[in-house]
Formats: structure tokens, C-alpha cells, sequence
């Protein structure tokens, strides 16, 4: 708290609990003395309870860029507090990684509800969450239903991580048309069991999309000249 030169914190796999998250969230909710930009806690097992801790120093920070929680233990009520994070109008956290977690499908309907208004985001890695498009008697695919409507209205977020979860064809065939209507989307990463001739088909949309990315940016530059 007291060293304003250190931005960036990483304390991977270190038996972290739910009260040493209450302890990172105190330099986190310095307001603009925190000096963290990014922070790395992966690996440990501090769940939702750490989750819930971290969000009390992260809901009104505007200083961090990175967030990385892997292999956390973060479940479906782990996401709502994350909701804070992510909708928070000053953020300036440009990349989310929840890899490893156990989201599910209600989970991922929370975080693509929030990331549908945020304002900062440019890449959310959401791979290896038990989120699923099998139709179990009493599942729940908001979540992809969410996500969907995500690729389309958010004109922010470039990445999405989606590896390492059971997603059938059909369901990937609506995120490639959800894709081409976003057109901001330039990486979507998802299982590799899907069909080769769809993940062709999803590289030729994000080219397109990267191309006329770069024909933005052109035109934006023309305008200051």
C-alpha cells in the first residue's frame, strides 16, 4: 500500500483464501493511489467468497487493466459479483480471464448480460467453464442465448475465449452469424471438436471483420491529418 512503483501483482498458486483477497482489495480501493494495473491470483482456491472480497476494492477501481482468476474455484454466485466489476462506468480493465472456473450456463448468462453494457472490456476468456448446449432435462442455455446477443450489440469486445466447453455444431453455426453481425469480434476461440468446415467458415467472418476494423482506424487517422 505504501509502494505507489509496482503495477503489476502476481501470486499464482499461493494458498490465497477468501481473507487474503480482503487484503488485496484494500490496495485495489485506493481509488486512483492503487497503483495494481494488473493482477494475476490464479490457481488459487479462494471461490466465491474471494470473489465476493476482491469486488469490494474492484467495483470502483478505474485503475486496473488486467484481471486473471484461473482455477479459482469460482462458481454461478461467483459471477454476480463479478457483474460489478465489469458494468463499473470508469473501468478502464480491458481483459477478464476466468479459465478454469465453474461458470455453467447461468453463469455465463450473468457475466453476457453485464458485458453487453460494458464500456472498457476488450477481451473475456471464459474457456473450460462446464458451459454446455446439451439438451439435459432442466438445462439452461440463456447463457449461450446471452452470449450470442453479445457478439452483436458490443462494439468493444474484440476476443472471446470459449475453448474446453461442450458447444455442438448448431450452436457454433449461430455464433458464426452473430459474429458476422457484430463485425467488431475479430477472435472467437472455440472447442476443438468442432467441424473443420465451420471453423472455416468462422476464420473467413473474423478476417472480414479484422479487415474492416483496419478501414475504421484508417479513416479515424485520416480525420486528425
Amino acid at each position: 500500500m505504501k509502494c505507489r512503483t509496482v503495477s503489476t501483482l502476481e501470486l499464482l498458486d499461493n494458498n490465497i483464501s477468501h481473507l487474503g483477497c480482503e487484503f488485496i482489495a484494500r490496495i485495489l480501493g485506493l481509488g486512483p493511489d492503487s497503483p495494481i494495473e494488473v493482477l494475476k491470483l490464479d490457481h488459487n482456491d479462494f471461490g466465491t467468497k474471494g470473489v465476493i472480497e476482491l469486488v469490494k476494492g474492484l467495483n470502483m477501481n478505474a485503475k486496473l487493466t488486467l484481471l486473471s482468476l484461473c482455477y479459482c474455484d469460482i462458481d454461478v454466485e461467483g459471477s454476480k459479483p463479478l457483474i460489478e466489476i465489469i458494468i463499473y462506468t470508469q473501468s478502464t480493465l480491458r481483459e477478464l480471464i476466468l479459465k478454469g472456473n465453474q461458470l455453467g450456463n447461468v453463469g455465463l448468462k450473468h457475466i453476457c448480460d453485464s458485458l453487453r453494457v460494458s464500456k472498457s472490456l476488450e477481451a473475456i476468456d471464459i474457456s473450460d467453464n462446464q458451459i454446455s448446449d446439451l439438451n439435459k432435462e432442466g438445462s439452461n442455455i440463456d447463457g449461450i442465448k446471452e452470449l450470442g446477443i453479445c457478439l452483436k450489440e458490443n462494439k468493444i469486445i474484440k476476443k472471446y475465449n470459449l475453448q474446453f466447453n461442450s458447444i455442438c455444431d448448431d450452436t457454433v453455426k449461430g455464433l458464426i452469424n452473430c459474429a458476422k453481425e457484430g463485425v467488431t469480434v475479430t477472435e472467437l476461440l472455440l472447442s476443438e471438436r468442432v467441424a473443420e468446415d465451420l471453423l472455416q467458415e468462422l476464420d473467413a467472418v473474423l478476417k472480414v471483420n479484422k479487415a474492416k476494423g483496419k478501414k475504421k482506424k484508417g479513416k479515424k487517422k485520416g480525420k486528425k491529418k
